[in-house]
């Protein structure tokens, strides 16, 4: 999942791995990883980075998901708390898809 000042290496580090396992596997591990963010738009990361999501939370609600990784971000707000994980849209998609879903981890 993406939001606004996200960690990049969060961001890109299970991507590289869940592919390294489908080159390594011949695709037998059949990992299919999307990005998904409040619209598609570009999310900017807390380096700068313009990140673009393949699809929306609403999008992948209906869809059947075996992992969800929350990523981290180094922006916090004045109690602490990391910024987005604050943001009521993404955490009741968080809240919506971890009821359904295998495995919620993070980053």
């Amino acid at each position: 999942m993406l939001f606004e000042g996200v960690d990049l290496l969060d961001v890109t580090g299970p991507p590289e791995v869940f592919s390294l396992a489908r080159r390594e596997t011949e695709d037998a591990a059949g990992y299919e990883v999307l990005l998904a963010a409040e619209t598609t738009g570009p999310v900017t990361t807390a380096a700068g980075v313009r990140v673009l999501p393949d699809a929306t939370f609403e999008d992948l609600s209906a869809r059947r998901i075996d992992t969800l990784i929350v990523p981290g971000a180094v922006e916090i707000d004045d109690r602490r708390r990391v910024r987005a994980l604050t943001d009521p849209v993404v955490v009741e998609w968080v809240r919506r898809l971890a009821a359904r879903t295998r495995r919620v981890t993070s980053v």
